[in-house]
């Protein structure tokens, strides 16, 4: 049991302690995110990749309404969500405070931010949509697949005999859209 104990003290047990993060620390994290996410990130998705670095959300909530009101950073509504865009003086916070920043949780926001980002490029570049079922029940699942200046590569419209079918091929496609699309190219070749 001491052994255990001591163990913990040590962090010879593997666990992971909390860390604690001052105000100010919180301010520059959430800025190192925004910044490593370049400059522009939706305000759930920061606070998901902030929180990533083991830092309590509702801190996270409070030290990021102070970024906005100072001005580091400006609110902006796309549709039903709320942008954060980084301004020019927050960027050069970030580049003279981030060392006040552990390293090991500079990687894991980096690492998270690196994250959502892929996972909004994929959302952009990577569609399916299913059409309404008709009085039979089935329906047609489109499919899309764009380049990354957003040029059409592959487009695909399939039918599928019940929409829960379609449901799972539009899953599907979007899980792995370039294995879809190196099959196709494949067999017509």
């Amino acid at each position: 049991m001491y052994k255990f104990i001591l163990d913990l003290k040590s962090n010879k047990g593997g666990l992971s302690l909390p860390l604690s993060f001052t105000e100010e620390e919180i301010k520059i994290l959430i800025l190192f995110a925004l910044k490593s996410a370049g400059g522009i990130l939706e305000t759930e998705t920061l606070c998901d990749v902030v929180a990533s670095g083991d830092v309590n959300y509702i801190d996270i909530k409070t030290a990021l309404a102070e970024i906005i009101k100072l001005g580091l950073a400006q609110t902006y509504e796309d549709n039903e969500n709320i942008l954060l865009v980084i301004s020019p003086d927050a960027e050069l916070v970030v580049r003279e405070l981030k060392n006040k920043i552990p390293i090991t949780v500079r990687e894991k926001v980096a690492a998270a931010a690196s994250v959502a980002i892929s996972k909004i490029k994929r959302d952009i570049l990577v569609k399916a949509k299913i059409s309404k079922p008709d009085a039979k029940g089935c329906c047609v699942v489109t499919t899309e697949l764009l380049n990354d200046d957003e040029s059409l590569l592959l487009k695909m419209e399939i039918f599928a005999p019940t929409e829960l079918q379609g449901e799972m091929m539009a899953k599907k496609f979007r899980e792995n859209p370039s294995e879809v699309y190196e099959k196709v190219i494949e067999a017509l070749q």
